[in-house]
């Protein structure tokens, strides 16, 4: 929402808008995983709940 804001706040003072083809990263297994790397400090496994 606050992104719709600023665009709107634009528009109204007149400035010129962002292009839309701006370069977005992507993670390459990004349907695999959703995460990059493990993590940082290990967990233990603990009794079933």
């Amino acid at each position: 929402t606050i992104m719709v804001a600023e665009r709107a706040s634009d528009l109204i003072r007149g400035k010129a808008p962002l292009r839309e083809e701006a370069p977005v990263w992507q993670a390459s297994e990004w349907q695999h995983r959703q995460r990059e790397g493990g993590p940082v400090r290990s967990v233990p496994a603990g009794p079933a709940a």
